[in-house]
């Protein structure tokens, strides 16, 4: 066989090159449309011929630290958007680890799993939001499958007095809630997106806990979060 049909290319073996140009080559103009992996197929992960979250390395611990710094700035970027306490937490998640090249699994209670190096997703977009294939089924993302309930399943209790950026308060009653750590120096400060029921309300960030207590309706909601523990992501434990 001269040629492999990898579903958007085809791979032509005599010259190991693609014979019709890259999907999304707009995106990436100081390339040639006709390039494998960025052209650099020892680093960088393209596997249907397409562009593709590149994964450049492993994580490591001192993404631990990088994380935290990078949460710091990415939680404030979020602010007054529509989002919920979930998919707040998730999408800086996700962020992080497309742009520094890392591969990233998350998982829900039911047992599903979203692997941004399975070949469902050509971007971070669709592996957050999910989309309809070219027959019309939908491929689902992250962020629809993946609620405050199910954060937990992702995570691993560290003290209070070793918080940093990025880590979260899980809270389960009356509701399930996600309160994430975007300061922790001079003194701690606290961003999450709002209970859903509805409508989510906009990102904010606050000095205690007198305003994560009211939803998108309005209804009120009483926490008393753990006093000694918080949350950090499985994937930083090092």
């Amino acid at each position: 066989m001269d040629e492999t049909d990898l579903g958007n290319r085809g791979l032509y073996h005599a010259t190991d090159r693609f014979t019709s140009i890259d999907r999304f080559c707009e995106k990436y103009p100081w390339q040639s449309p006709y390039v494998f992996a960025a052209n650099n197929p020892i680093l960088n992960v393209d596997i249907r011929g397409d562009s593709a979250w590149s994964v450049k390395r492993d994580w490591n611990e001192s993404d631990v630290k990088n994380f935290a710094t990078y949460s710091e700035q990415k939680l404030k970027e979020y602010e007054g958007q529509d989002i919920d306490c979930a998919d707040l937490s998730l999408s800086v998640l996700i962020d992080y680890a497309s742009e520094n090249g890392l591969a990233l699994q998350i998982s829900n209670a039911n047992g599903d799993t979203f692997d941004s190096n399975s070949d469902n997703y050509n971007s971070v977009s669709e592996y957050k939001n999910g989309y309809k294939n070219d027959d019309g089924n939908r491929v689902d993302g992250v962020l629809p499958n993946v609620q405050a309930r199910d954060i937990s399943t992702n995570t691993f209790t560290i003290n209070k007095t070793d918080v940093q950026p990025g880590d979260m308060i899980i809270l389960t009653a009356p509701a399930n809630h996600i309160v994430n750590y975007s300061q922790v120096a001079p003194k701690k400060k606290i961003t999450y997106g709002n209970l859903s029921n509805g409508k989510p309300s906009a990102v904010e960030t606050h000095n205690d806990w007198t305003h994560i207590t009211q939803d998108s309706r309005g209804v009120i909601y009483k926490y008393l979060p753990n006093a000694k523990t918080a949350h950090r992501w499985k994937i930083l434990d090092f």
